[in-house]
């Protein structure tokens, strides 16, 4: 082949690649033009997503089907006080739901000889300690069945509580500085507060707030707002079926200890054994129960929501 020839056939090559380059430009931009919008509204999706669905920071409707064996209930939960005929079990379709297809069934008897303390409580591993001066919501609902398993009672029950925790030279245990307390079919909302970082057995403050009548027969839905503190910067806000009941900003609600309350929910009844009482048992539903850090977590927690 002479040099003319290759010389041709260079160009020719060349020539192919220039147009096959000036053909593949166009699309090649456009190409990285869709990659980075792409992207962009990748990243915008992901970012609207995490603001518009904001996990919360403990969440349970007993959907594992257990609250016993650690490897099937990485809700985390933890009996306290059950035996003989008094116990803590997740139930199905055949018993009320409010969340999923499955809630916690709580029974208690007071003749049961296997529970000497009236009590069958459950607290979570899962849901660390409640900080102090911090702002958190928390959302369950309750079921008080309607065939005779819940009875009205002049003693007062504990269905939930926010559980403090004693500091070493606390004299004694002053009890939790919230609990709902119901009594004469009336829900209850129990609050202690005391500045003394050495308290004694009696609260300093205290306030029992009426929320309302109690209904069987249905889930009755719950949504509390919470900065604990013993300073005159505590908030204490609850809502019952979407109705504020309690609203107190800026007053104290916790204990001078250092460290924060933790969640309970269950029953209990520290006189049941020792006075006289309405009635000899129990049987309370729990579901959707869900704890969020941070502000405007209302919709995050409702059971409604």
């Amino acid at each position: 082949m002479d040099l003319n020839k290759r010389d041709f056939l260079t160009a020719v090559r060349q020539r192919n690649v220039m147009v096959s380059w000036r053909r593949l430009r166009p699309v090649l931009r456009y190409s990285i033009a869709a990659l980075f919008l792409l992207t962009v509204f990748g990243i915008l999706f992901l970012v609207g997503y995490r603001l518009s669905s904001r996990p919360t920071r403990f969440e349970s409707s007993f959907e594992t089907g257990s609250v016993r064996c650690r490897w099937c209930n990485p809700d985390g939960w933890r009996i306290q006080n059950t035996g003989g005929q008094s116990d803590a079990v997740v139930v199905g379709s055949e018993f009320p739901q409010r969340d999923g297809i499955y809630s916690l069934r709580i029974h208690a008897d007071k003749e049961d000889p296997w529970n000497p303390k009236p009590r069958v409580e459950l607290s979570s591993h899962a849901q660390p300690f409640f900080e102090v001066k911090t702002e958190y919501w928390v959302g369950w609902s309750i079921y008080l069945p309607d065939d005779g398993g819940y009875e009205f009672d002049s003693r007062p029950d504990v269905l939930l509580q926010i559980h403090g925790l004693n500091d070493d030279c606390d004299s004694g245990g002053a009890g939790p500085p919230h609990a709902l307390r119901p009594k004469d079919g009336r829900w209850i909302w129990d609050i202690k507060w005391d500045p003394d970082p050495c308290m004694g057995s009696v609260a300093a403050g205290r306030v029992m707030i009426d929320i309302g009548p109690q209904e069987r027969g249905r889930w009755t839905d719950f949504v509390a707002r919470f900065v604990f503190s013993h300073e005159d910067d505590g908030i204490t806000q609850v809502w019952r079926d979407g109705v504020l009941v309690v609203d107190r900003v800026g007053m104290p609600n916790h204990y001078n200890n250092a460290r924060g309350p933790y969640l309970k929910i269950g029953f209990y009844n520290a006189g049941w054994l020792d006075h006289d009482s309405n009635v000899t048992s129990r049987t309370i539903y729990f579901d959707a129960i869900k704890v969020y850090e941070g502000t405007d977590g209302y919709s995050y927690v409702s059971p409604d929501g």
